[in-house]
């Protein structure tokens, strides 16, 4: 009998050796699927502009994704305005970085200057034109995205900066 006993537990030693030295494959998601698919920085981003509203326009890029915009001087009959045209519309940058439409009087002349208008990621990514995505003031936006890592993640993109374009 002890011999019996004796057997079954060298069996029982060989069958845990074999166990504990079989290998044993992860499979992890990548980050970007795991990005888009949990409470991600786009939860993180919208929480954040609920507490701090981005501006719509800037003359700086800042943390929020932006697209980039030449400046103008367009004519008015009141005299000069500072702005940008976006999808074939002419906007005055007002100084709280909201934006009118205009008309201009005679060809706008470029001023240097480059505008940062904040981008709406939901616009963005159902595929509606620069000219939708594009928050250039006025109501706010349902979306913005803090910072390109959070961008990178959601996209796929691999932007160094806070602009997109």
């Amino acid at each position: 009998m002890a011999s019996t006993d004796s057997e079954k537990n060298i069996k029982r030693r060989r069958i845990l050796k074999a166990a504990a030295s079989a290998p044993v494959v992860f499979t992890l998601p990548t980050g970007a699927a795991l990005a888009a698919t949990s409470l991600t920085c786009a939860d993180k981003s919208a929480e954040r502009a609920s507490l701090e509203l981005p501006a719509g326009v800037t003359s700086a890029p800042d943390s929020w994704m932006r697209f980039s915009l030449p400046g103008f001087r367009i004519n008015q009959p009141g005299g000069q305005v500072q702005g940008f045209n976006l999808g074939g519309t002419w906007y005055a940058v007002n100084a709280d970085g909201t934006v009118t439409p205009v008309t201009p009087n005679g060809t706008p002349q470029s001023n240097g200057l480059t505008y940062y208008a904040l981008v709406d990621y939901d616009a963005y990514s159902s595929g509606q034109a620069a000219s939708m995505y594009v928050y250039h003031g006025g109501t706010g936006v349902v979306s913005p995205i803090a910072g390109a890592s959070c961008w990178n993640s959601l996209t796929g993109s691999a932007l160094s900066s806070n602009v997109i374009n």
